[in-house]
């Protein structure tokens, strides 16, 4: 298939305008609620793992 390439149109390049538009704030609103997800988690401590306050009194006892 072959196309013979002309000038876009002012209707043609505001739609693709708009469309740039749009998946510019859908990736912006995407990496917002990402970072945002993951900014709001706290570490939970492991199983094995003593809490930081009772490791720092140990070090300071010994």
């Amino acid at each position: 298939m072959r196309y013979i390439r002309n000038a876009p149109s002012r209707r043609e390049n505001s739609r693709a305008a708009l469309a740039s538009i749009a998946v510019a704030v859908g990736v912006g609103l995407t990496t917002f609620y990402l970072t945002r997800i993951f900014l709001a988690r706290d570490p939970l401590p492991r199983q094995n793992e003593r809490p930081s306050s009772l490791d720092q009194e140990e070090v300071s006892k010994s």
